[in-house]
């Protein structure tokens, strides 16, 4: 810290990560607002996550991607559909997975609260269950 109470991100390596990370997201951050919505809106097949992968990127969980998708103008159900029912059709594989229906494949978190209402719930994970396995519950880890 400097004098001033501002961190010395020349002499922090913390505080010069977070600016390298900022000024790496902030480009995109800016054109996802600006234009997020009106992609959706064109129809095409929205799909939450991404191949990218960079040697010292900053990652984005699903969880805050989602939030940004419904911040920037679509419902918590059709940001919910961008990380299930969207990559199954896009992979070709929605008679396999990505919906909660008898003789599908499953992955499922369980969230406190109303997801289709209000998104935050994404972050109140109460239960995940993996190939039909509990493996969490309410902060305890059964793998």
């Amino acid at each position: 810290m400097t004098k001033s109470g501002n961190a010395d991100v020349f002499n922090d390596p913390v505080a010069a990560k977070e600016q390298r990370d900022y000024a790496f997201y902030e480009p995109a951050y800016e054109s996802y607002r600006d234009n997020f919505k009106k992609l959706y809106d064109t129809g095409v097949t929205v799909c939450t996550g991404s191949d990218m992968v960079m040697y010292g990127a900053p990652v984005l969980p699903v969880q805050q991607e989602l939030t940004y998708m419904v911040k920037y103008g679509i419902t918590p159900v059709q940001a919910i559909q961008t990380a299930t029912a969207n990559p199954a059709k896009v992979l070709g594989r929605e008679d396999e997975l990505g919906m909660i229906k008898e003789g599908l494949l499953a992955d499922i978190t369980v969230v406190d609260g109303d997801l289709s209402q209000d998104i935050q719930c994404i972050f109140n994970t109460n239960t995940v269950y993996l190939g039909g396995k509990k493996v969490y519950e309410q902060g305890i880890r059964y793998v």
